[in-house]
């Protein structure tokens, strides 16, 4: 199958198309009814149940194989990105992730941390839908709009939607900063999702002062998304149902940037518009095409490469 490009430096910017009702950019026919390339939507996911079958390696394992993943927003000019009949005006936010499995990721309280082919990261929001897709869902497309720079053979991008467990450290407990469930962000209680500060974390002493590897650092890129000390309130509950959702049903896909598959046209610019049925995702546990039940997205990354990623948008029409 003929590749579309030959680059040689690396990186990878994705635009998933923008269903923000409150935006002048929204359009009802894509289906989602967020703005999903703002940062503070998404939190760190829990273990990809996909990734443990595959490799044999059970839960709590493969929360010491996490390798870090860290997101945050920028603007860009949006004139090369209009595709189609989707223009935008000026400048666009978007959503930048960076995965490196080098460094050890949030969680991961494993002291003799190495990436491998083991190490993965991902990132997990809530997925609403409004009425138009509510009533078709068996029948829509997953629509990405990417632009790829560089040997980009040995990108993948994992996507899952559906019930996907929120369970972020595999403890098995509904982690929240707000300990007295009152709602409100009271002193003390920004000390990350395992509740405990640094000093009362397992492990802790002069050499390792942060066991659970879970410190913010404003000034640390890759630090920037870790809960304790980030001023903010922090909760595993990804869609607000005051329980912890610990199933795994959901519909699964493995993009291979080293094909052409999915790639439905291409513009003027380079960029490639990306064009998946539902039912071509592989199913995990025992999913259901039905929009009570495809409640989170995840984006999640594997393996050994360091991986940069913008998306600035994602629709389902």
């Amino acid at each position: 199958m003929k590749r579309l490009f030959d680059c040689s430096a690396v990186s990878l910017l994705i635009l998933l198309v923008s269903c923000d009702v409150s935006d002048s950019n929204y359009n009802p026919n894509l289906g989602i009814s967020a703005s999903y390339q703002t940062a503070d939507r998404w939190t760190h996911s829990s273990v990809p149940i996909s990734i443990k079958n595959q490799i044999g390696i059970n839960e709590i394992d493969l929360q010491k194989q996490r390798g870090n993943l860290y997101w945050y927003n920028t603007l860009i000019n949006s004139a090369d990105l209009e595709i189609g009949n989707q223009n935008f005006e000026n400048e666009i936010e978007v959503l930048n992730l960076v995965y490196d499995p080098s460094v050890r990721g949030c969680y991961n309280n494993n002291d003799n941390y190495k990436k491998s082919d083991s190490s993965w990261g991902g990132i997990t929001s809530s997925l609403m839908f409004n009425d138009k897709i509510k009533s078709e869902i068996e029948n829509q497309f997953l629509s990405m709009w990417i632009h790829l720079e560089g040997d980009y053979s040995k990108i993948n991008l994992n996507i899952d939607l559906g019930e996907i467990s929120e369970d972020i450290n595999s403890d098995g407990k509904l982690n929240s900063e707000d300990k007295n469930y009152n709602e409100i962000f009271n002193n003390g209680e920004d000390t990350g999702l395992d509740g405990l500060k640094n000093e009362n974390e397992n492990g802790f002493d002069a050499s390792n002062q942060d066991p659970s590897n879970d410190n913010y650092s404003e000034a640390v890129n890759d630090r920037i998304n870790f809960t304790e000390g980030n001023g903010k309130m922090d909760s595993e509950d990804v869609n607000s149902n005051y329980v912890l959702d610990r199933k795994n049903n959901y519909y699964t896909i493995k993009l291979d940037f080293g094909t052409n598959a999915f790639i439905e046209e291409k513009n003027e610019n380079g960029w490639l518009k990306l064009s998946i049925n539902l039912r071509y995702f592989q199913k995990i546990g025992s999913p259901e095409l039905n929009i009570e039940k495809l409640d989170k997205i995840r984006f999640w990354f594997e393996g050994e490469t360091k991986l940069e990623m913008q998306i600035a948008v994602i629709g389902i029409e």
